[in-house]
Parts: structure tokens; C-alpha cells; sequence
């Protein structure tokens, strides 16, 4: 089936519309979307997903950008940024009107610190899925072994997400398993 501009913008407005929780969830079902209409292959996608985390600013915005771009070019990036955008912004709009006059009482208060604690699990569980395709048992002891050397040098040596997204891609290079060919 061959991409259309409506096409493409009706994927991106449905996830704008109905994800809610995380950049990472959206993300893999904008992968699950695209791959399974032909329209993009696991490497295009993988390829668009870490250069959008290269990227500075909203990673969740690059992501679309470079996926509309791999698929239909400027218009497709223009249209996926738009279409998922757009939704998300009206309703962070409208939940930053109620959450400040939540703010004001404690039942808010305590609404709102559940609702963060919702935030984050809805973040862990993105990532799983993410992570889920590189937790094989050929790829398992490298995929731990970059995910927590690449988490020790940002958490406790400081060191910018970008070098370590060079060192963590530069560890893969180097380790290839017969998997990967």
C-alpha cells in the first residue's frame, strides 16, 4: 500500500488523539503503524528514532518529523508534526486550567502526585516495549551491558546524552553478534 499525505496525517492525529502517558508509548505505536502498512522497515524506523533523540529539544516532535520525512518527505514531516501536535497541545492546555485550580486544595495536590506516579509508570512501561525486541538471549548481555554503562555515565559521571548516544553507538558497531548480520 502506498503512502498518502491524508493517510500518513490520519495516523498521526490518531496517535495525537488517543496516546496518553508518554512520548516512548506513542513512539512504538507509530513504529507498529508504519511497519505494518509497508510504509517504513524496523532499521528506517530504529535510524529515525535514534537520530531523533540525537536531536535537541522535543524528541517525541523529531521523531515524527524524521518519520513523516522518511515516508512522504517535507510534506510528511510537516503534516505528522502538525497532526500530532496540535491535539496534544489543546488538551495540555485545557489540563493546565484544571491542574492549576487543583493545585489550590489538598485532595488536588494529592490527585495531581498520583497522577505523576501514573506519569512514570506509563514511561517505564515505554521503554519496555521499546527495549522488549533487544532483550533476546543472543543480544541479552550487551544490550544490558550499553544500557547500563550508557546509564552510569549520565546518571553519575554527568556526562551529555549526546556522547554517550556516540559511545553507546559506537559500542554497538563493535560488537556484533551473528544476530545482527
Amino acid at each position: 500500500m502506498t503512502a498518502s499525505l491524508v493517510g500518513l496525517s490520519q495516523i498521526f492525529l490518531h496517535r495525537g488523539l488517543t496516546t496518553f502517558g508518554s512520548g516512548n508509548t506513542t513512539s512504538v505505536l507509530l513504529r507498529d503503524d508504519l511497519v505494518a502498512r509497508g510504509w517504513l522497515t524496523h532499521p528506517e524506523y530504529n535510524l529515525c528514532f535514534v537520530l531523533a533523540r540525537l536531536a535537541p529539544g522535543t524528541n517525541l516532535l523529531a521523531l515524527c518529523a524524521a518519520l513523516g520525512w522518511k515516508v512522504l518527505g517535507w510534506r510528511g514531516a510537516a503534516a505528522a508534526v502538525g497532526a500530532v501536535a496540535g491535539p496534544a497541545a489543546a488538551v495540555v492546555v485545557l489540563l493546565t486550567v484544571c491542574a492549576m485550580r487543583m493545585e489550590e486544595s489538598p485532595v488536588g495536590r494529592a490527585a495531581l502526585n498520583g497522577a505523576m506516579t501514573a506519569v512514570v509508570a506509563l514511561i517505564v512501561g515505554g521503554v519496555w516495549l521499546l527495549a522488549r525486541p533487544y532483550l533476546r538471549p543472543r543480544r541479552l548481555v550487551r544490550t544490558l551491558t550499553i544500557a547500563g554503562a550508557a546509564f552510569v555515565l549520565v546518571a553519575f559521571w554527568g556526562l551529555s546524552p549526546f556522547a554517550t548516544y556516540l559511545l553507546a553507538g559506537a559500542a554497538g558497531a563493535l560488537w556484533v553478534d551473528q544476530e545482527d548480520l
